[in-house]
């Protein structure tokens, strides 16, 4: 429980950039997270929202922006040189879900 006045802070996966990985990466993943819908969780329960904003990895949007594109660029083509192999692809994928998009909202009660 937050007293009145305490912050809550959350960073989540951007189901919006995320796609097919967000239920991939996590079988706990089961509510799609979008900006919306962290807003209306938060002001359904009495949150008053101080901050959002998204982030790639640890970095804020433009830098953060440009570092993702070309990772999913990255990925794409060693996706089509290894056939789609399940095992490779796992294995090299955990830069890309470093480097999705994430949410980070920050609320007060």
């Amino acid at each position: 429980m937050l007293k009145k006045g305490g912050v809550f802070i959350c960073i989540t996966p951007d189901f919006r950039d995320w796609k097919y990985l967000f239920y991939d990466v996590d079988y706990t993943h089961s509510f799609p997270t979008t900006p919306n819908r962290l807003w209306d969780l938060a002001t359904d329960n009495g949150f008053s929202i101080a901050a959002s904003t998204y982030l790639y990895g640890a970095l804020p949007f433009f830098p953060g922006y440009f570092m993702n594109q070309s990772i999913k660029l990255l990925f794409t083509i060693l996706n089509i040189l290894l056939h789609n192999s399940v095992y490779k692809r796992k294995r090299i994928s955990k830069l890309e879900h470093l480097c999705s998009r994430c949410i980070l909202i920050v609320c007060q009660k």
